[in-house]
């Protein structure tokens, strides 16, 4: 076995130090190839393009033999494009704390459409629109319905009272 970092088809050690090495050495790679990218936008989008079905290829493989980490990402990713500023463990811990439940009415919430068992829903994140901070989990039903209240208490409240009184006060939950 050849100990220290040479070329990757040729090395074969995997001791701690080696491996740190390796590490280091692809996120240097990594760093200065997005570098690299950012500075040449033309050519990144004219390769992209004439390389459209390998791309596809490449990323459905990677995705097959990684779909937990491609599920974590596409829901990062999502996020951001909301402007919800969260990750993927910030959520699970919010997930934990509210006992996989929703924080208006209680139903059981799931981490994602993999993990639901018939009882319960996928969690929805309730957020500030206007600076994406992130308020609680919720069920779907409850977040379209603060949305549609357009997250205003006094109008939660005023809906409240008039199902009170037109309906009986009865509740579905």
């Amino acid at each position: 076995m050849k100990h220290g970092v040479t070329g990757w088809e040729t090395h074969k050690c995997r001791c701690e130090t080696c491996n740190a090495a390796i590490v280091e050495k692809r996120k240097k790679n990594k760093a200065s190839h997005a570098k690299w990218m950012a500075k040449n936008p033309e050519y990144t989008k004219k390769y992209a393009a004439a390389n459209r079905d390998a791309f596809k290829k490449y990323k459905s493989d990677w995705a097959s033999r990684h779909p937990e980490k491609w599920r974590i990402m596409h829901r990062e990713a999502d996020w951001r494009r909301s402007g919800i500023k969260m990750n993927n463990e910030e959520y699970i811990s919010l997930l934990n704390q509210q006992d996989y439940r929703c924080a208006v009415c209680g139903r059981e919430l799931a981490e994602d459409k993999s993990k639901m068992n018939g009882n319960n829903v996928v969690a929805h994140v309730d957020h500030v629109h206007k600076t994406g901070k992130v308020r609680g989990l919720l069920c779907g039903s409850c977040n379209r319905a603060a949305g549609l209240l357009m997250d205003s208490a006094s109008r939660a409240e005023k809906m409240a009272v008039y199902l009170g009184q037109h309906h009986g006060g009865t509740s579905n939950v």
